[in-house]
């Protein structure tokens, strides 16, 4: 969860090309897809799968955001985001079943 709060804070900041509020927006927007992936995920793959691999793209697209800059580093945060949100979105229905 420290993660999903840190890229919601990092999107007000505002660095990179766009303003602070066209980053917000984006961010914002990036979640509503995360969740759709993460319920087509749970349905398709199951919950486990779908947990493990949206962390690690959500990995893999916040460290090409610390490698580049500008527009490129927008769109990995933006990934990240959308990878993040359905990591979270995933891990409660998992969570309900391993300790049921």
């Amino acid at each position: 969860s420290l993660v999903y709060y840190g890229l919601s804070s990092l999107a007000a900041n505002g660095d990179g090309p766009f303003n602070r509020y066209t980053s917000l927006a984006i961010s914002s927007l990036m979640e509503q897809p995360g969740n759709l992936a993460a319920f087509i995920g749970m349905k398709e793959c199951g919950k486990r799968l779908t947990v493990v691999s949206s962390l690690t793209l959500s990995s893999i697209a916040l460290t090409a955001a610390l490698l580049f800059d500008g527009p490129i580093r927008q769109v990995s945060l933006a990934a990240g985001k959308l990878t993040i949100t359905a990591a979270f979105a995933a891990v409660y229905p998992w969570t309900t079943l391993l300790f049921s």
